[in-house]
């Protein structure tokens, strides 16, 4: 009698372990759907879902996270549903030079569908953001300016819009952010342009007063028409820098 309670009790802890795997995958695969953010941005108040918690992106102060179930990490091992790579390039085989065509002395990043030179002195490599199904372009110069959050001066990114914040704001929450100039550029001779603004360099859990320069550009815009619909997302410190950024945008093809 004693073993067969003891089997009983087995058998209950299987069936209520499978249903709430079964919630949870459940869970994970709406979550991943949709990328609910919370925590940041203008998403302070939102409240995960039930059986779901607020994990940071670790992407510096005031960006928040993504709501996951409770065992992610588990579910996120044995997914079989992988991010479509659409750049087959990766930054482990971009070619080291290319001869110089329009921009003189220029590498290329090249795949079936996507053509991108940038100068001598930056890299590029290919970054998968967290809830963004197709990997985005990275690129940064040669021993450029590190800042908080993991970020670079200058640096460009092709792809997500998820830079600063779950919702894409270039912004993020800082309650001013002034408009300060604009950056221009022509892609198969069509012109596109986008307003820059200014930001304050963030240190030691304190503004700084010092600023740095940040655009966007694509979500709304025919460059969705591209192969992959990416947004363009970029940041810099210097005229030069922006000068360089604007070259690199106008060497895209496709």
């Amino acid at each position: 009698m004693k073993n067969q309670n003891v089997w009983i009790l087995i058998l209950v802890c299987v069936f209520v372990f499978g249903l709430f795997g079964l919630w949870q995958f459940n869970l994970y695969q709406k979550l991943s759907k949709t990328g609910a953010s919370c925590g940041g941005d203008w998403s302070y108040n939102v409240q995960c879902p039930i059986g779901s918690y607020c994990c940071s992106l670790k992407q510096g102060p005031l960006v928040g996270g993504l709501c996951k179930p409770f065992i992610f990490s588990i579910l996120d091992i044995f997914s079989k549903t992988k991010p479509e790579n659409i750049y087959k390039d990766t930054s482990e085989n971009i070619p080291e030079y290319m001869s110089s065509v329009g921009m003189k002395g220029a590498k290329t990043y090249k795949t079936s569908n996507f053509t991108l030179k940038y100068p001598l002195d930056w890299k590029v490599s290919a970054k998968q953001i967290e809830s963004y199904n197709s990997p985005t372009l990275e690129l940064t110069k040669e021993n450029g300016k590190e800042i908080q959050g993991g970020y670079e001066l200058p640096q460009i990114w092709i792809g997500s819009f998820e830079i600063y914040s779950t919702s894409g704001a270039i912004c993020a929450n800082e309650s001013y952010c002034e408009k300060a100039d604009k950056i221009s550029f022509s892609i198969k001779g069509k012109n596109y342009s986008a307003n820059v603004f200014k930001r304050q360099l963030w240190e030691q859990g304190k503004f700084t007063g010092n600023y740095f320069y940040v655009f966007q550009i694509g979500s709304n815009s025919e460059l969705s028409l591209i192969p992959s619909k990416p947004t363009i997302t970029g940041q810099f410190e210097t005229m030069v820098e922006k000068s360089e950024i604007e070259s690199i945008l106008s060497s895209m093809n496709y």
